[in-house]
């Protein structure tokens, strides 16, 4: 089986961008390695499929590829219960007395990880990793105005969510 040409490219071109949706994702280093070769194990499997497809932007086929892989994973991940895990981190959060913005963060992840449908999850992953609400829309395949809907009404949640005390 050979490598479709454009698509190995648009690999090379996106490695950062699949290692930082993995690092999003995965905290654990060996994980996040784990994550990556399965995301490109994916995209090396589906360069068939990319060749029989016409007009696809292969930039959007390897993000569409390593959301759905990154999805699975964080779903296999909260059913195994190894993403949150609620005394512990009320035991943790009664600890700290400075919050950081690592801790911030962290507190915002564990909202989308666990809170969020997937589809919701996936596009905040995406928007906190800087992507335009035009790629977001493309990778995701809905429409710009629902993507741009759902980061507000997200935004939103979020911001209840914070300054409800909760965190």
């Amino acid at each position: 089986m050979s490598m479709n040409s454009e698509l190995l490219e648009a690999i090379q071109r996106n490695q950062r961008w699949i290692e930082k949706k993995c690092r999003i994702c995965e905290k654990d280093q060996a994980k996040c390695e784990e994550l990556i070769n399965d995301i490109l194990l994916n995209l090396y499997s589906s360069s068939d499929n990319f060749s029989k497809k016409d007009s696809v932007n292969a930039d959007a086929w390897i993000k569409r590829i390593a959301t759905n892989v990154t999805a699975s994973h964080i779903q296999k991940e909260i059913a195994e219960k190894r993403i949150f895990d609620k005394k512990t981190k009320d035991a943790e959060i009664h600890h700290i007395e400075k919050p950081n913005a690592n801790h911030d963060l962290s507190i915002v992840m564990d909202y989308i990880n666990t809170k969020l449908s997937d589809k919701d999850r996936e596009i905040m992953s995406l928007y906190l990793m800087q992507e335009s609400q035009a790629v977001i829309s493309e990778i995701m395949g809905l429409e710009v105005a629902t993507i741009t809907n759902r980061i507000s009404i997200i935004k939103k949640e979020l911001n209840a969510f914070i300054n409800k005390g909760e965190v």
